[in-house]
């Protein structure tokens, strides 16, 4: 062995060992990131679930007989709608990427990046639920308003006659 292939040798372990630190570095830089973002994500959807659930509750725990109807053409209904098909959409999202995370070889178990999905997800469900609870709550005070307001039939004749009439 000559001096000269030591040093191209050396050069280019150095190179490698280098080159692999800089890569464990990103990876350990993006693995941070990755669990700081769905730890923000978890957040959110926790606040914004917690404000819709406590939202559905004041509706039920105010709906009365002879009441306004809160949303009587149906705008909030709508954006609630549109908002729950977007939550659903970013779930999804949050399962194939979750899914990707438990399949890459860089990253194990102890890295975390499953566990911030995992709570991610569940964030997210939750915030779907509360939406749907909100809308559900919001139906069910309109319909109890609108039926105590004198719409409602008195008997079954009376609305298969009203029917038949449409």
């Amino acid at each position: 062995m000559n001096a000269v292939t030591t040093r191209y040798e050396l050069d280019y372990l150095r190179r490698s060992v280098a080159d692999y630190t800089v890569r464990s570095l990103d990876l350990l830089k993006a693995i941070e990131e990755t669990i700081d973002s769905l730890g923000a994500l978890s957040e959110q959807a926790r606040v914004f679930a917690g404000l819709f659930s406590k939202e559905a509750e004041r509706i039920i725990v105010a709906t009365q007989p002879g009441g306004a109807a809160l949303d009587p053409d149906l705008t909030t209904e709508d954006a609630l709608l549109e908002t729950e098909r977007a939550i659903s959409a970013l779930h999804g999202r949050l399962v194939e990427k979750r899914t990707v995370a438990h399949v890459a070889p860089e990253l194990t178990v102890e890295d975390g990046v499953g566990d911030a999905y995992d709570e991610a997800i569940a964030q997210v469900a939750d915030l779907h639920n509360a939406i749907d609870r909100l809308r559900a709550a919001l139906g069910e005070h309109d319909a109890e308003v609108e039926g105590a307001s004198g719409n409602a039939y008195q008997t079954p004749e009376a609305l298969f006659a009203d029917l038949d009439a449409e």
